[in-house]
């Protein structure tokens, strides 16, 4: 298996892989539900009735503390656990995090050894090598079953919504076949992700079809849940109106919560105003992945607040002289909004037909700031005359 195995641990071509021996244990709050779930699909295959789970949510909902939750658990009953997480880098080759998940199980195991090499740069994309391929799953397969026939053995593979269709093939064939094993596989992705990727709805529809998988969705947390971890957080009683206040910008996603926090003053009495810098990093993250048309368009669309109609969008930018600027403002509007709802900001909203939403609060206050001032006054101007036009005719 020379061609497959290598050195473990490192990142190579965008993804970070790991052979875990110890993993601190994350202090969680209100997450009883999805640890319940995670530590019973752990004991089962334990035992050797192999389990799956994948946890969908958005950004900040807290896959990545649930994770390490069930590492560290694994890590405690003494069983192997390999983490790779993929990347959003191009030019990673077929089956990269099933290549360094090899390569790790190698320095735990004697895969070398086996009677059934494997060779995973032998993948083939066309439907004409398919047979092939499913031989190669199979021989994979079965050396996923041989390391687990020694020591049971997790694998935790994250930010899925990035992996390429092969690696997602062998995902759903794999925990298809490995439900007599001590194998347990959980891997993360972020729901807005999945929803616009093909491969990722195929994975997940053939995965929904196992009795043996399951699917973990991360709430956001209510006001009380948001009071018990503020107050755990900073060890300090928080008033009402605090608690409120984090709430509606959180939204009542962990991570923003726990920034936030770092926020209270006055004993647990006030907020101190602005965005932490690591929250606003994670927006602008988001939005600098869109093109700067679509940047613009998303900016006016967070004039109008957090639901609109797209076509209130073209309308104000038809009405400033940006739209003179850049008729491509005009030509891709739908692309823009597509691109958005791709990239986790916007989605359709389920309380106003026919208009769509940001995914978070936060996202449209960072992208109105993100308008410089000439532009800013202009598309005001314009949303100004639109609001006063749909007003007289609603009278």
């Amino acid at each position: 298996m020379a061609s497959l195995l290598g050195k473990s641990g490192g990142s190579v071509g965008g993804v970070e892989v790991r052979s875990i021996q110890n993993v601190p244990r994350p202090v969680l709050i209100c997450r009883e539900s999805e640890t319940s779930q995670l530590s019973n699909a752990l004991e089962h295959a334990l035992i050797g009735n192999g389990r799956a789970i994948a946890l969908v949510g958005e950004v900040g909902i807290g896959k990545t503390q649930l994770l390490s939750y069930v590492k560290s658990e694994a890590v405690s009953r003494n069983a192997t656990v390999i983490s790779a997480t993929c990347s959003s880098l191009p030019g990673s080759p077929p089956l990269w995090p099933w290549r360094e998940v090899f390569s790790n199980l190698n320095s735990e195991h004697d895969l070398e050894s086996t009677d059934t090499p494997l060779d995973i740069s032998s993948i083939q994309s066309s439907a004409a090598d398919a047979e092939q391929n499913l031989e190669l799953f199979a021989n994979i397969v079965s050396s996923l079953r041989e390391a687990s026939s020694t020591n049971p053995l997790l694998i935790c593979l994250d930010d899925l919504h990035w992996a390429d269709s092969s690696s997602l093939d062998l995902i759903s064939f794999a925990v298809s076949q490995l439900s007599s094993a001590a194998v347990s596989i959980v891997i993360s992705l972020r729901a807005a992700e999945t929803d616009s990727n093909p491969a990722t709805r195929k994975m997940l529809n053939s995965l929904n079809r196992l009795e043996h998988f399951s699917r973990i969705e991360p709430q956001a947390l209510s006001n009380t849940e948001v009071r018990e971890m503020v107050e755990t957080a900073i060890n300090h009683t928080v008033s009402r109106d605090v608690v409120a206040e984090i709430t509606r910008k959180s939204h009542g996603v962990p991570l923003f919560v726990e920034e936030l926090a770092r926020q209270i003053g006055s004993r647990g009495q006030k907020l101190a105003s602005g965005l932490p810098s690591q929250i606003k990093e994670i927006l602008d993250a988001h939005i600098d992945s869109l093109s700067d048309g679509a940047q613009l368009w998303l900016q006016t669309a967070a004039i109008l607040g957090q639901s609109f109609r797209p076509s209130d969008v073209v309308e104000i930018i038809s009405r400033s002289e940006l739209a003179s600027e850049d008729d491509r403002l005009l030509e891709d509007d739908l692309d823009f909004a597509d691109r958005a709802m791709s990239a986790g900001i916007l989605i359709a909203s389920l309380s106003h037909a026919g208009q769509i939403e940001f995914t978070h609060p936060l996202f449209s206050e960072v992208s109105r700031a993100r308008l410089g001032v000439g532009s800013s006054i202009k598309l005001h101007a314009a949303a100004a005359e639109l609001l006063e036009e749909t007003t007289d005719k609603t009278l």
